[in-house]
Parts: C-alpha cells; structure tokens; sequence
C-alpha cells in the first residue's frame, strides 16, 4: 500500500471528500517528519515507535573494487511494533 491507496481507502471507508483526506494524510506525514528532524520520538498508540537514530561513521569495503571506503555518519528512522499490533499480526 502506498499513499495513495492509503488515501483512497480512508475516502471510502468515510466517505469523505478526496481532497479532505489528502490534505489530512499530507498534514499528518508531514508533522510526524518535521517532529522527527527535530529529534523527537513519535508514538502512535496500539501502533508503534519512530525514533531518528544516528549510525556512527564506519570503515567499509567497495563490493565491486574491493577498495576500502569509509561510510559517513547517517541517521536513519527506527520503528517499534507496539504490543497490540504485534498481537494482531500473530493471530
């Protein structure tokens, strides 16, 4: 499912205008990444935990030349399942 279908569906279960939904839907990625280049964790109840994690700077190997490379310092987004969502992935 993509964004899109994302949208389309709310529209339908709701039947609410397209162009509401979109609007909300953008509203809302939109805050959830503003919150997280700002260093905050967001916490979806019954859903989950994103949080910007830094990976440190790291030695590694060009797989094509076999040259050595160093990887610079990245963040990158970290998700945890909540307990409600993991049990009803598992029923």
């Amino acid at each position: 499912m993509n964004k899109s279908d994302l949208i389309e569906r709310i529209v339908e279960k709701g039947d609410y205008p397209l162009y509401i939904v979109e609007d909300i839907v953008n509203a809302v990625f939109d805050t959830m990444a503003d919150e997280l280049v700002k260093g905050e964790v967001v916490r979806i109840s019954n859903f989950g935990v994103l949080e910007a994690k830094v990976h440190k700077a790291r030695s590694g190997t060009n797989p094509r030349t076999g040259e050595p490379l160093t990887i610079p310092e990245m963040k990158l987004i970290g998700f945890k399942t909540a307990l409600t969502l993991k049990a009803k992935l598992n029923k």
